[in-house]
């Protein structure tokens, strides 16, 4: 009697939100020198697409109309130490649009905004649900 076929398990290794960038240098100098992402890659020349990394997670920004939703995105990153980042974006210039507040869901949390409108959310667990 022949054995079932073994099938790999699907295992998903990493997500890459894609957000459109109105002027591609510009967002990376934003989540660079701002937010404290780093430049993992780029790609074309002169490039229309970058990634920016942070503790393994990466946004890919895009300025060529293809592949990015046509208007504002937003993402939100669970994190540590809500409160010490707050204050490295307030003092690297983030364009906050809601302040680092508890919400009523459970969460400490702000949002900035980057130079094409998409909106950065960072928050981290309060506990309390």
């Amino acid at each position: 009697m022949d054995s079932p076929p073994t099938q790999t398990p699907v295992v998903f290794q990493s997500m890459s939100p894609i957000l459109a960038a109105r002027d591609l240098q510009e967002a990376v100098a934003y989540y660079r020198d701002t937010l404290g992402f780093a430049l993992a890659w780029t790609w074309g020349a002169p490039p229309v697409r970058a990634g920016v990394i942070r503790d393994g997670l990466e946004l890919q920004l895009v300025s060529d109309g293809r592949g990015a939703p046509p208007g504002p995105s937003r993402v939100y990153f669970l994190l540590t130490a809500v409160d010490d980042y707050y204050q490295r974006c307030c003092q690297h210039g983030g364009n906050i649009v809601m302040a680092l507040a508890d919400r009523p869901f459970g969460v400490r949390d702000f949002r900035v905004a980057d130079p094409t409108g998409n909106v950065i959310c960072f928050g981290q667990s309060t506990g309390a649900r």
